[in-house]
């Protein structure tokens, strides 16, 4: 990239810079005059690391939010309280926030110390020639710099110079990599939700199972301390999902583990799955308020606003149960207990397929869910049940789950495809269900209220509505779910996927 006139050129540079080798190698004709500010800050992003993996950083003070991009700094006045991209005042801080696309709580990551340095460059004129801005953050003896030096009109020999000197001290402009390599140094933490597995295509399922099972038992203990705190509901959320990949695993892999560990660990699962299913519940209808706001008239807003209020008042309590649970005694042992026996392997009966080499486990196990995810959307209509739907919706996720798992094993490119392709039917099957679930929810929720004669009046009319606008809903997830399945019925899609999963004449 080339700097024109008045503009900026970001750099990075993980030491300090020293003055006087600034001006040692700026002489005859230049030197530096510098002005230093130090302020304590808290590095900000959500639990997903969507402003890192941009390789940008947001940080506030006591009084303003700060966010730094190769374009600059911004920064704007801070609420009082805040947690959430919607909480935040229109201004450049937000502006910056707005394509990131979260929903998720913005958390404390690390307390650093900042310094950031002024530069002007000037001739023997005392004329300002460069300028240039350098922040450092700091933590015990770890520190980065992310700087920005501006060119000034008429002054290209001055910026070149002083951009040499900026080099010979480590700066390094023009990367095409973000700065994600020195951010967040301090306190690491790398967060995946999805976490792509380095199978070895030779090596035996029982030792991939392990693995699987071992590694989402970790991402779900990740989102402990998120439910507990109730930072927001998607770490209940993706809690659950890994907890349920590791009850699909122990599902579909067949043969691996011998039979008494099967049955000790999805009761085991089972039960840890049972314990947030009211909340999760309540997360749900609680996020639809929005959605719910805009389906109906404005003279049903108080039947409205009397459902929501009792909803947030039962999610409360529930909240209040789940976290006696998680930090109990005996759920801490009993998770470290299941961490430490997929770390030993050993602990678990190998069951009479636990020596199949992984890859060819993975086909066997894609190629048989998908062949019943085409044999069950084939049987499908307008006419079938909820509960057709439903099971269909449970096979696609857990073909979802397989591909997913062990996407390292074969072409990303084709594999990244499929998912794709599976996300949208299940997502329309998703909606499909969770209309279908809503509509039961709101009957069984009326029958059980009790209020008073006006409020159950407001509340019955209410309901009566959304019941009937979630069902034409549904209906249209319906269709949408008949035409996104329909790609795993056209002969060039069974065709690629049985060129990738086939198995070889030995097997």
């Amino acid at each position: 990239m080339h700097a024109g006139e008045n503009s900026t050129l970001p750099f990075i540079v993980n030491r300090s810079i020293e003055v006087k080798r600034l001006n040692r190698d700026l002489q005859p004709d230049y030197h530096v005059q510098d002005s230093t500010m130090q302020d304590q800050v808290i590095l900000m992003d959500t639990f997903e690391h969507p402003v890192r993996k941009r390789g940008d950083l947001l940080f506030q003070n006591d009084n303003s939010l700060f966010y730094i991009s190769r374009t600059g700094k911004y920064e704007q006045t801070k609420p009082q309280r805040w947690s959430f991209f919607a909480d935040l005042p229109k201004g450049p801080v937000k502006t910056q926030l707005l394509n990131l696309k979260t929903g998720r709580a913005f958390l404390s990551i690390a307390s650093v110390d900042l310094k950031e340095t002024h530069y002007a460059v000037l001739d023997t004129n005392q004329k300002t020639c460069a300028r240039c801005r350098i922040y450092t953050f700091a933590k015990e003896r770890q520190n980065f710099s992310i700087g920005f030096l501006r060119r000034m009109r008429g002054y290209d020999s001055a910026f070149q110079c002083f951009q040499r000197a900026l080099q010979s001290q480590g700066a390094l402009f023009n990367e095409e990599k973000s700065y994600i390599d020195l951010l967040f140094t301090f306190d690491a933490f790398i967060y995946s939700d999805k976490p792509v597995l380095p199978f070895s295509p030779s090596e035996e399922i029982f030792g991939s199972t392990t693995l699987i099972i071992s590694t989402f038992l970790n991402v779900a203990r990740q989102n402990e301390d998120g439910i507990i705190f109730d930072y927001d509901s998607e770490f209940l959320h993706d809690y659950r999902v890994s907890l349920r990949k590791i009850r699909s695993v122990l599902t579909l892999f067949k043969g691996v583990f011998g039979p008494a560990d099967i049955v000790y660990l999805k009761n085991e699962f089972r039960s840890l799955m049972k314990m947030t299913n009211r909340l999760r519940d309540l997360d749900v209808y609680l996020q639809e308020k929005e959605v719910y706001t805009c389906m109906v008239l404005d003279s049903m807003k108080k039947g409205l606003d009397v459902l929501f209020k009792l909803l947030s008042d039962y999610r409360q309590n529930e909240w209040q149960q789940v976290k006696s649970r998680l930090t109990s005694k005996e759920y801490q042992t009993r998770m470290e207990i299941l961490q430490r026996k997929f770390e030993l392997k050993g602990e678990f009966g190998r069951g009479a397929g636990a020596d199949t080499p992984t890859l060819e486990f993975a086909k066997r196990l894609i190629t048989k869910r998908f062949k019943k995810i085409r044999r069950l959307s084939a049987e499908l209509d307008d006419r079938a049940p909820d509960e057709e739907w439903h099971a269909l919706r449970i096979q696609c996720k857990k073909g979802r789950y397989l591909l997913e798992l062990f996407m390292s094993l074969f072409p990303e490119d084709q594999m990244k495809s499929l998912i794709k392709s599976m996300k949208k039917a299940t997502d329309h099957l998703g909606r499909f269900n969770d209309f279908a679930v809503q509509q039961r929810f709101l009957r069984a929720f009326l029958e059980s209220a009790s209020l008073s004669k006006a409020e159950m009046m407001e509340l019955a009319q209410t309901i009566g509505a959304l019941v009937t606008l979630l069902r034409e809903r549904q209906n249209r997830e319906r269709r949408q779910s008949l035409s996104s399945l329909a790609y795993f019925h056209r002969p060039q899609t069974i065709q690629s996927f049985d060129a990738l999963f086939a198995q070889e004449e030995s097997e």
